[in-house]
């Protein structure tokens, strides 16, 4: 009965979800779905920061940042790094700018992309940390998008992907809307890079894999 109750609710959120982005709702009630989506990060957000290592990093990049929930988090563990928040959605770069300015976080700085985007406008080893959550499945060419973005890397950088697995108990799992963790790791090794650290505790809803240049 619970898992039935637990189908269904997904169901409902996907719905809604959709139904906000086709419709194009006034800003607040796109606002609404951010501030949404930005609570679902922070329920296992401490966890995955407490595995990053986040400090001292001078420049991070929050790839597909949505309500810039890590985006924040990065820029007030680092209050003199730069975030880049980044996303091929102008209602989400908006929004984080909107929250920046009322939380006081002078240092995150969004940047538009295009989804089919294959570089990143920024220069040779000018990164140290590159985080993507679960938008792996939106990089149309992964390889050659990693590649490029493996030059961007500084020689201690490291690039955090936590992305969702295929699961039917879940309902990304059923829609595509993942990858499968060895994909993602055979596509990495392909890009130039060797997998530093993986962690379980995710699982089986979401990977969670740190990489580093070979």
């Amino acid at each position: 009965m619970y898992e039935c109750q637990l189908y269904f609710v997904d169901k409902y959120i996907v719905f809604i979800k959709s139904y906000i982005l086709e419709r194009r709702f006034m800003g607040v009630t796109y606002d609404i779905l951010l501030h949404y989506l930005n609570k679902q990060a922070e329920a296992t957000g401490e966890s995955v920061l407490e595995k990053i290592d986040v400090y001292g990093r001078k420049k991070i990049v929050d790839i597909g940042c949505g309500g810039g929930f890590y985006s924040f988090q990065f820029a007030q563990m680092n209050k003199f790094s730069e975030v880049f928040a980044l996303d091929v959605d102008e209602r989400h770069l908006e929004f984080v700018k909107k929250q920046s300015r009322k939380k006081n976080i002078p240092n995150i700085f969004p940047i538009l992309i295009t989804p089919n985007q294959d570089d990143l406008p920024f220069k040779k080893q000018e990164i140290d940390l590159f985080f993507l959550r679960n938008v792996f499945h939106d990089i149309q060419r992964p390889i050659k998008y990693f590649s490029n973005l493996s030059k961007n890397l500084t020689q201690q950088g490291i690039v955090v992907i936590v992305e969702f697995l295929p699961n039917t108990k879940f309902v990304e799992g059923r829609t595509g809307h993942c990858t499968a963790e060895n994909e993602i790791q055979l596509i990495m090794e392909k890009a130039g890079f060797s997998l530093k650290k993986s962690f379980q505790f995710l699982k089986p809803k979401q990977s969670f894999n740190i990489y580093q240049l070979k």
